[in-house]
Order: C-alpha cells, then structure tokens, then sequence
C-alpha cells in the first residue's frame, strides 16, 4: 500500500487568499479526507519568496529558481507568463533545472512512495528522472494538450514523452480530446491505453455544501439577466472574442450583463475592449479571484455560466455549474460535448462562426427551450463528479496498487 505520495505542480496556491487556482490543491484536499492514510508532500515554484499557510491535509515547499520579482510561473502559470513577455523563455531553463535538483533533493532526504506529476511539461519530465535516479514509481495527469509541447522539441521530443509513458505506472487525462491530444504524440500507444484513465479533476461538493454564500461585489443587484464566466484572464479562456462578439447582439439581448470573476495578465486588454465597445454598464471585472462564499453566491445567483473557451482540457468550472444546477452555454472547444448534449443538459455553441453565441443565445431569451427541465438534467450530471466519486476511482488507478 501506497502512503507517502510526493505531488509535483507548477502552480499551487500559497493559502485560501492566493490568486493562483485551486484545482490541484482541491483534488489533495479530497483524495485526504477520504483516505486518511496517505500522506501528501507538495512541491511546487516559488511565487516571488512569499510565506505559504500550513495545514492538516499536506505539507508544501517551494524552490527558487531566478531573482524575485521575476518568479512568476508559480502565480501566472507557465503558458500565461510566456506569452506575457518573451523574457521569460530564457528564464524557463532555469525553473526546470530548479525543479528537478530540488525534487532529486528532496527525494534523497525523505521516503517517498510515489511521485505524482500535475502536467506533463515538464513536471512528468522531473518524475521520470527521479523514477531513474532513486527507483521510485510516478504517475502523472495530462491537462488540456500539454503533451503536444514535445513535438515542437527537435529531434528527441517525442522519445521523451514514449519514456515517460512507459516508465509511468498510470496516468490519467483530463478529457478524451485531452487523450487524444497525447495519444497522437506518442508512439507508445497500446501502453497510452492500457495506462491511461479519463477522470475530470472532480468538484468541491462538500466545500460548498457547508458555505454560506456572499455576495461580491462584481454582482450588480437589479433584474437584468446575469451571465457568469469564472476563469483566469488568459487568451485561452475566449474571454476577448466573446466580448467582440457581444457587440454584434440583436435587440432581444440588450437586457444582459456580464461578470466576469476572475484574474489574470489579460485584465488591460479586458478593460480596453469594455470602453471600446461602451460596455461599462454592461460587462463588470471582479477585483480578484472569488473566494469560496463569492463563487458559491455567483452560482446560485447567475442566470447562465457561459463558457467561451478556445482551448481547454475540461473545466471544473463547467461541472461544479452542473452540480448548481446551472444552465451552461459553453464553446465546443471546452470539451463540454464529452458531457452534455446540446438543448438536453446545457447549450454549446462553436467560436470560430460568427456570431454563432448571439444566434444562440437569441433563440434561449426567446423561450425556445425548457430550461427547468435542462437545469433538472444539468444536476443530474453535476452530481456524478462529487469529490467522492472522482476520489475513489483516482485512488483505485493511482493509489491501490
């Protein structure tokens, strides 16, 4: 059995208050409350030197890795730093070289069971060099197209990420575009499915269930109809094309406003696009990332959660809205055709037509279809990803063995 489990992560939140998302650090929290026994080691960057909390459910340490005011990936994310400025390619070396001394350092120290790598690139790269120094096994989980990184590395990329396929004990993705994505990567692919386990990151049920929700102040109190997108600000979320598009809407929509909840390197290029389209009153930024009690609120309060991403594996915000028994209106880019069918329990619409959302979104105000009745499906779904239930099946792929 399986006890000491060191987690790699390139981004981990420092407390409840950090900025950085929680995705990873939830699914922890979750697999800790229901298995009691195993024991979480969590190791990510340094998010510019600050202090971290303590807790009951894993220990966390941090690496530097350049000059502070320049450590940026632990907060931001990788992508969303590089693409901010190209300075930071040249740092990237050093955050890898940093990560994999440290975790080799760490391993040395400690008695570790199992690595388990958040993200191939490059956590999974890291594991497998551990798995070949001290012969400790990893697992790994595979989010949005991570794995088609290495076919942009010359000559050797894809021999990378085969070693990393064989050499894992088991490993999961995200979604089956997300499988898809690896699986067209590698020449490994009978290992690829027979290792492989397509589990969603799972939602914070219980966490919810026992708070009571505040209002935040991005929520505007009058009789509009609310539209919610929760995220970071980062291109990948479609943020900026749906807010073009938004400009473009027929007359039956005008009595809509937007929140968006969230934070991000994008928030300029938000807040230009709002007074260039005259959207003040129209399209509200909240301050920060919602806390818990402010994400609970905007759920049971907005009228639809719309998803308008141009990339992703498959968002958790996507199902903790199914679990509220939220109407969504996602891009078929978020994967959500993996879950739900179109007009039955949600609504998915394609980016890349013009004005597809606004057509969309036109025939649902109009009272086209029932949507008590997809709101009733929405739950029936939402509920299949408690914590509880994405927490036994990761534990009997990764944990049980």
């Amino acid at each position: 059995m399986l006890k000491n489990i060191l987690v790699l992560s390139s981004t981990f939140p420092l407390s409840d208050t950090d900025k950085t998302p929680t995705f990873v650090k939830d699914q922890i929290v979750s697999l800790k409350k229901f298995y009691p026994e195993l024991n979480f080691y969590v190791i990510s960057a340094s998010n510019q030197n600050n202090d971290f909390e303590l807790n009951n459910y894993f220990t966390q340490f941090r690496y530097r890795y350049f000059y502070k005011r320049f450590e940026k990936f632990g907060t931001q994310g990788i992508m969303p730093t590089l693409k901010s400025n190209f300075m930071y390619y040249l740092i990237l070396p050093f955050y890898v070289l940093a990560q994999i001394f440290y975790s080799l350092f760490f391993i040395k120290k400690n008695n570790i069971d199992l690595v388990y790598a958040h993200w191939v690139m490059p956590q999974a790269i890291t594991a497998l060099i551990i798995k070949k120094v001290f012969k400790v096994p990893f697992v790994f989980t595979s989010h949005r197209g991570d794995a088609e990184i290495f076919l942009k590395i010359p000559f050797f990329g894809k021999k990378l990420l085969d070693a990393i396929i064989l050499n894992a004990t088991k490993f999961t993705t995200v979604s089956e575009d997300t499988f898809s994505k690896l699986y067209v990567s590698t020449n490994q692919f009978e290992e690829a499915k027979k290792k492989n386990l397509t589990l969603p990151m799972g939602i914070r049920d219980e966490l919810f269930d026992k708070t009571i929700p505040k209002k935040p102040s991005v929520f505007q109190q009058n009789q509009k109809l609310k539209l919610s997108i929760i995220g970071r600000f980062v291109e990948e979320k479609g943020v900026e094309n749906f807010i073009s598009e938004l400009a473009n809407r027929p007359k039956n929509l005008e009595n809509l406003e937007v929140l968006l909840c969230g934070s991000g390197v994008l928030r300029k290029r938000y807040e230009t696009l709002i007074k260039k389209y005259n959207f003040e009153n129209k399209i509200y930024l909240s301050d920060n990332f919602l806390k818990i009690d402010e994400l609970k609120y905007i759920y049971l309060n907005s009228d639809f959660i719309v998803i308008p991403s141009l990339s992703e594996g498959l968002p958790v915000v996507l199902l903790e809205s199914l679990y509220f028994s939220k109407v969504v209106i996602s891009s078929n880019k978020s994967n959500a055709g993996e879950i739900i069918t179109h007009g039955k329990d949600g609504f998915i619409y394609d980016p890349s037509i013009e004005n597809d959302f606004n057509k969309l979104f036109s025939k649902i105000v109009s009272n086209k279809f029932d949507l008590d009745s997809i709101a009733k499906n929405a739950y029936k779904i939402g509920k299949g990803y408690k914590s509880i239930n994405t927490s036994k099946k990761l534990y009997k792929h990764f944990f049980n063995i």
